[in-house]
């Protein structure tokens, strides 16, 4: 199995993607040397570029000997500029020199650049082979960018009502600090609470589930009356040694990022400050339980297990899989310790004992069991719900595609569930997670604007503050514009621009991920590529500049062989959310899938071969997670 890529800050993302959309005269997106990749009909193929024509050099020797001659009448003279003089010195050698070098230059500027646009050689790059190099491989607009992208018909201003100020709402305060296992009180009955936790990029979900009452709670952070109340942003304090997510001392974002690094390349305070945060959601969210359901689990003895969500591309890392879980348990483990105030120190201390425990299993070490504790793929959590319910039809729709679209990253899916005798198996043919999300797409805008208005000479100090000022838009709460032409007032923007790439990139990392399936996996002439069922989820699904994915994919023009049917998560009846309405579950559907004791039989794309109907597992190799 190939090495996951390391992801990068989102701010060092930003300006690493518009550098590569910037390269006057490269094709974006172009991976090997001589070739570019391009979507061709229904393949995906390697064009390649003829280099441009090296101009010969001419011989000094034979230039300076050849004496260029002026007839008058019956005589020849030498013309006086070219009249025979004595070898030329070192200075003139060098000006001689430099004056060539100037006319190549301004040669090769008005060389067209149609020899970029040669006929594809069909050189077939649709099988790869291991299903996440592909990921590596990125298509993009081969289309060669203008010098400006933007015009102004007078100075730009701030749009303000574009960002709208929010008043950000005060964080519940439970009545109980949250490291209580249970209430005290006489107990006649055992019970068990699991927490399904979805820890994103920009913000965190929490729904418990409790299997003997069949109940499931959604956690709320804000009052029910709060949009957005049951979304907290992935963010935390620092002030006098001791964390805490109210906003006292100094922040700390990106939270998750930086644990999905490579061996060896990760930050030991990144993970420790990782379990601190997950270990005061845990916190929040026992005293909520507590204080708001305290009549009802007064006399209950109370088991708690957690379920993680992760990537599903990362989940099938088997690394990062090992590495999120030593982080769940010394998250569970920490939000049970006595101490009021949360360390680096207390949070090193549970970290080392977590990875110790998992590898010679003794739990004796740890309050919370190892079994208690586990990782599953975000997707699959995503459709529980939607699979359970009686909308859904396994024989007549076996595939689904999902498409998630979170701050950081789009995380996307080609799978099937089936169900034998209430278990289920979720069979994952293709995943893919790039870095096209919400906010990255905010960071890129506003880097291109300060590159574009740069060029007009007309990024003035006003602009530039109030362009650093949104750059730090809470996007868990704010959805950003639509089009990169609502951040500045009398601007307009070219057909081609910042938006129009970063749309390409995204519709191609959906469509690469399908042509894969149908090279690899389903054959095209499979009638289930009809009406595939496809969901549109997270922060980004509202808004429109993604959620056109739809009709591009149902444009026929080079691909007759698809068509797509957009699917709702709807919100399930058994779901206790105060203020939650339909439209808004679909950002809550992970962690509801998290919650269930039992997600079901995980196997991993990297366990299948190619071409096959039903589950055939490769031999030796044994990646399958029994939930």
């Amino acid at each position: 199995m190939s090495k996951s890529r390391t992801p990068q800050p989102v701010a060092t993302f930003a300006s690493a993607m518009l550098d590569a959309f910037e390269k006057e005269g490269k094709s974006i997106g172009t991976v090997n040397k001589g070739f570019k990749n391009s979507i061709n009909g229904d393949k995906l193929v390697a064009t390649r570029v003829s280099p441009p024509a090296k101009s010969k050099k001419p011989n000094n020797s034979q230039s300076q000997n050849k004496k260029k001659q002026v007839s008058i009448g019956k005589k020849t003279v030498f013309n006086k500029k070219q009249k025979p003089s004595k070898p030329a010195n070192n200075h003139q050698q060098r000006a001689s020199k430099v004056l060539n070098q100037k006319n190549k230059t301004n040669a090769n500027k008005k060389r067209s650049f149609e020899h970029l646009r040669t006929e594809p050689e069909n050189l077939d790059l649709s099988c790869y082979g291991d299903s996440k190099s592909v990921t590596d491989t990125k298509i993009k607009s081969n289309v060669l960018i203008p010098e400006k992208e933007i015009q102004l018909k007078s100075p730009p201003e701030p749009n303000y009502s574009s960002f709208p100020e929010k008043n950000h709402p005060v964080r519940l305060k439970p009545n109980y600090l949250g490291n209580e296992i249970e209430l005290e009180g006489e107990k006649n009955d055992d019970c068990d609470i699991v927490i399904g936790l979805d820890f994103g990029t920009s913000n965190v979900k929490v729904v418990l589930n409790d299997p003997q009452r069949q109940k499931f709670y959604a956690v709320p952070f804000f009052p029910t009356t709060v949009k957005n109340a049951y979304i907290f942003p992935s963010k935390v304090y620092l002030r006098d040694g001791k964390y805490s997510l109210e906003n006292v001392g100094r922040l700390y974002t990106n939270l998750k990022l930086p644990l999905l690094g490579s061996r060896g390349k990760i930050k030991d305070e990144d993970t420790l400050r990782a379990v601190v945060f997950l270990a005061l959601i845990i916190r929040h969210v026992r005293g909520w339980f507590f204080s708001f359901h305290d009549k009802t689990y007064l006399n209950s003895s109370i088991e708690w297990s957690l379920n993680l969500g992760l990537a599903t591309e990362h989940n099938e890392d088997t690394f990062l899989k090992k590495r999120f879980r030593e982080i769940a348990l010394a998250s569970m483990n920490l939000a049970g310790d006595s101490a009021l105030h949360l360390t680096d120190k207390l949070s090193g201390h549970y970290y080392q004992m977590s990875k110790e425990v998992l590898v010679d299993r003794k739990s004796d070490k740890l309050i919370i069991h190892p079994d208690m504790v586990n990782v599953y793929p975000e997707i699959g959590a995503q459709v529980v719900g939607f699979v359970e319910s009686e909308s859904w039809n396994a024989k007549d729709h076996p595939f689904i595609t999902m498409v998630d679209i979170g701050a950081g990253t789009v995380d996307i899916s080609f799978f099937s569930v089936q169900k034998e005798r209430g278990k289920r198996t979720f069979i994952f043919f293709q995943n893919s997670v790039e870095q096209n999300g919400i906010r990255n797409l905010h960071l890129l805008r506003i880097e291109w604007l300060k590159v574009q208005l740069n060029k007009c000479r007309s990024l003035s100090a006003k602009i530039k503050q109030f362009l650093d000022t949104i750059s730090n838009t809470d996007t868990y709460h704010n959805i950003i514009p639509e089009s990169v032409a609502d951040y500045l007032i009398n601007l307009k923007v070219c057909k081609e621009n910042i938006d129009s790439k970063f749309f390409a990139q995204f519709n191609n990392q959906v469509f690469k991920l399908l042509l894969e399936v149908k090279e690899r996996r389903v054959p095209r002439n499979d009638s289930n590529w009809v009406n595939l069922p496809i969901f549109i989820c997270g922060g980004g699904s509202r808004m429109l500049f993604y959620s056109q994915i739809i009709d591009k994919l149902n444009n026929k023009t080079n691909h007759s062989w698809l068509h797509v049917n957009k699917q709702v998560l709807s919100k399930p009846e058994n779901l206790i959310a105060d203020g939650l309405c339909s439209e808004e579950y679909d950002r809550l559907s992970v962690a509801y899938g998290l919650s269930f004791v039992d997600l079901g039989k995980i196997i991993s794309s990297a366990t299948i071969d190619d071409f096959y109907y039903k589950p055939k597992l490769r031999k030796n190799i044994d990646q399958t997670d029994d939930g």
